[in-house]
């Protein structure tokens, strides 16, 4: 499934601070991007990004963060917790 623009802004802002959004690429997904959340306080992050989706009222994209599955990967002092379902374009990432 691939995420709009509107979408992947709204994931952005929902992060407030606590992690940045971006388009990614994991083991095993052949250089096809994903939706990719960089931090250092992943918990934190996941769980900040949820609740500030549930005050936006952005129930499918919650829905579709919460049945998607996620993998995590060491960046050294960060985290990026990934969705290989969720397809982000590389423009995408660029326009925010």
């Amino acid at each position: 499934m691939k995420l709009t623009q509107e979408q992947y802004g709204n994931i952005h802002d929902a992060l407030n601070g606590f992690g940045e959004a971006r388009a990614y690429s994991g083991r095993a997904m052949y250089g096809k991007s994903c939706l990719g959340i960089v931090t250092d306080t992943p918990t934190r992050a996941i769980f900040t990004l949820a609740t500030n989706l549930a005050d936006m009222e952005e129930n499918e994209l919650l829905t579709m963060l919460r049945d998607a599955p996620s993998r995590e990967d060491s960046m050294g002092h960060r985290v990026v917790v990934y969705f290989p379902s969720l397809e982000v374009d590389e423009e995408d990432e660029d326009e925010e």
